[in-house]
């Protein structure tokens, strides 16, 4: 998580350019965007195209890994995804633990659990047993048909930002394959 925050800092100083870093584990995936704060796309309306016109609401990777999990919602979303909570589960995991879940053969699940839990209650959010288990099980796993999946969702959102037309994904996707669904949800702090 460090790594992605300090690139997306350097790539993202300069105008035109953006950055996205994406991960998919068991049957979802996540992926978070900086466009930068001067980003401009032009909307569709209709067969044509508008003047350029800047993010709605911008937050930059920095801040938007920071916002606690328990703020971070909408009018549509009493809690956080699931997909979003689980997401920030495993790079927390991963930033305490120096490693991947299931990376390291004499991970125990265990301990895995109960950090994630321990990080949970500290973010004032909740899980089930049956997600927490779940994701215990996805972080060790990919699967290749969810990668594909984000990665031509990711695509499109690319062509979107080469070519300025329409309004792109700003901040994060999210891919539940369970439900066989892709959002883009604003992580942002709700005042």
């Amino acid at each position: 998580m460090a790594d992605a925050i300090r690139l997306s800092q350097l790539v993202t100083q300069q105008q035109g350019h953006a950055f996205y870093v994406a991960d998919c584990f068991g049957l979802r995936g996540a992926a978070m965007i900086d466009l930068g704060k001067d980003y401009q796309y032009r909307p569709e309306i209709g067969k044509k195209l508008g003047d350029p016109t800047p993010l709605k609401d911008y937050v930059p990777l920095s801040e938007m890994v920071q916002v606690p999990l328990h703020r971070a919602v909408n009018r549509f979303h009493k809690q956080p995804p699931s997909t979003w909570i689980m997401y920030r589960c495993l790079l927390e995991y991963q930033q305490q633990s120096q490693v991947w879940l299931g990376n390291d053969p004499t991970d125990m699940a265990a301990a895995a659990k109960s950090s994630i839990q321990k990080f949970l209650k500290e973010q004032q959010v909740s899980l089930s047993d049956e997600q927490l288990e779940d994701l215990i099980m996805a972080g060790m796993a990919q699967v290749a048909p969810v990668c594909a999946v984000l990665g031509g969702v990711i695509g499109n959102e690319v062509i979107k930002i080469i070519t300025g037309k329409g309004e792109p994904a700003n901040n994060s996707l999210l891919l539940d394959g369970d439900t066989c669904k892709v959002w883009t949800f604003l992580v942002k702090a709700k005042e």
